[in-house]
């Protein structure tokens, strides 16, 4: 099957596409800032968000099957690339897109644990775009040819979250952090494996991906910067309200996607503290453009 993950140079689309290239998958991917890494890599191809001639071109000479957004940057030019894409899937049913959307479409609800089935409720201007493209793929689409990853925030070693907080520490400064916060986390590992279980079992609708179990925002960074052995000083914790604790947590009802959301929090302290940085074969957090 064909691949075309826009945003290929972050976080999510890099572990996306070399997971799909390993199950055996021919896959594009789509870089933006041109800073000399993907250049030689006849599987990348610049991209920059908005530019609908150069997308159009793209998706004539590669013909996907499969389109993966993990797109960041200006929303309307965002909007507009999603537009296309999905001018494109209404062309022919057998078209698919997998986009990648946020636990903030509920964000004006943060007093439960948000399931699949339930309607968005965004409030910050994020949650507010993510939603939009949720309900045009939904509404324009066959329901087959729609899959919706919901992500809560995503770690990993070389990602910004760590690399704020390394550089915080270097230069004697501090990093806000809220409690109480419930979170779950993912990584983008975690993320590629979910994405290759959705398309190996051929399944469609939205999925919720996350850690079963959840944390405390203030007490999961702490936990972070013990592992990478960072003075907890680097954090500001700022009580949110002594009588209510707020959620900002998904979980998923869908049985046949359980297996995908099996890990806890110590997993994903291991994948920062422990994961084996690829070098030379995977960006740094300063290198990534989207996620």
């Amino acid at each position: 099957m064909k691949f075309l993950i826009l945003g290929a140079s972050g976080l999510v689309g890099y572990e996306v596409k070399r997971q799909l290239e390993e199950a055996g998958h021919e896959v594009r991917g789509t870089y933006c800032k041109d800073n000399g890494r993907f250049t030689g890599d006849p599987s990348f191809t610049r991209f920059e968000v908005g530019n609908l001639q150069r997308m159009d071109a793209l998706l004539k000479e590669f013909a996907p099957g499969v389109i993966v957004s993990a797109l960041r940057g200006d929303f309307d030019l965002q909007m507009r690339t999603h537009e296309q894409v999905m001018e494109y899937c209404k062309k022919d049913c057998t078209r698919k897109i997998i986009f990648i959307s946020t636990l903030n479409v509920f964000d004006n609800d943060l007093s439960r644990i948000h399931v699949e089935s339930e309607e968005t409720n965004p409030e910050s201007d994020y949650g507010i775009y993510k939603a939009k493209c949720e309900k045009l793929f939904l509404d324009n689409l066959e329901k087959r040819q729609v899959i919706i990853l919901r992500i809560p925030s995503v770690w990993s070693r070389n990602c910004r979250r760590v690399q704020e907080l390394q550089e915080a520490s270097d230069k004697k400064k501090t990093i806000k952090v809220w409690t109480p916060l419930i979170h779950n986390y993912t990584t983008p590992e975690k993320i590629g494996d979910a994405i290759r279980y959705i398309v190996d079992k051929k399944l469609d609708g939205i999925f919720h991906v996350g850690s079963e179990e959840s944390l405390d925002y203030t007490e999961f960074y702490r936990c972070v910067v013990q592992r990478l052995g960072i003075s907890e000083g680097v954090l500001a914790v700022e009580e949110l309200s002594p009588n209510r604790i707020y959620y900002q947590c998904l979980a998923s009802e869908r049985e046949e996607f359980a297996a995908m959301n099996a890990y806890g929090i110590e997993d994903i302290l291991t994948e920062i503290s422990d994961q084996i940085i690829g070098g030379a074969d995977r960006p740094t957090a300063i290198e990534m453009d989207t996620f």
